[in-house]
């Protein structure tokens, strides 16, 4: 008997006309499963295609991480070659200080010198404070002549660092 509102395997075969037995049962029952199944290897494929892209989104983020990581490699050797060119300049000055006598007025001062000429200037109150085409550096030269005009101006405290 067809009982209305419910669907049943049964049902549907007394509806189409279809007598079978258990063995027939058996088998459309496995072919449902088989079609269940087919469902759930679609899935399985979705899921592995979604797999695909997070491995591509993956290698594309390490991809990217190695970039910075150069750059930043980069930049460490820029400052290295930077700290090295200034540590030789910054040792001189500490060993100047080592030098200076207690009470002694410490200046720290830019030194420029025309670039052909020996004598090395500080004070920019000197008239021959080169203004143009000039080397500097900022300790105390250890080679070439120190200006006698500025050398002046410091003794007698006018000199303008």
């Amino acid at each position: 008997m067809i009982m209305p509102g419910v669907v049943t395997l049964e049902n549907v075969l007394q509806i189409i006309g279809v007598s079978i037995g258990p063995i027939g049962v058996i088998l459309v029952l496995l072919i449902i499963w088989c079609i269940k199944v087919s469902g759930k290897v679609g899935e399985l494929n979705k899921d592995i295609e979604r797999l695909g892209r997070v491995e591509d989104d993956i290698r594309r983020n390490r991809e990217l991480i190695n970039k910075v990581k150069e750059d930043v490699d980069r930049r460490v050797v820029l400052d290295a070659r930077t700290f090295q060119a200034e540590v030789p300049q910054a040792l001189t000055f500490v060993d100047e200080l080592s030098k200076v006598e207690e009470g002694e007025v410490i200046r720290v001062a830019e030194y420029r010198k025309k670039r052909g000429r020996d004598a090395w200037h500080w004070c920019r109150n000197c008239s021959n404070w080169p203004t143009s085409d000039f080397d500097t550096r900022s300790s105390r030269p250890s080679s070439g002549e120190l200006c006698n005009e500025c050398k002046s101006k410091d003794k007698l405290g006018t000199c303008r660092t």
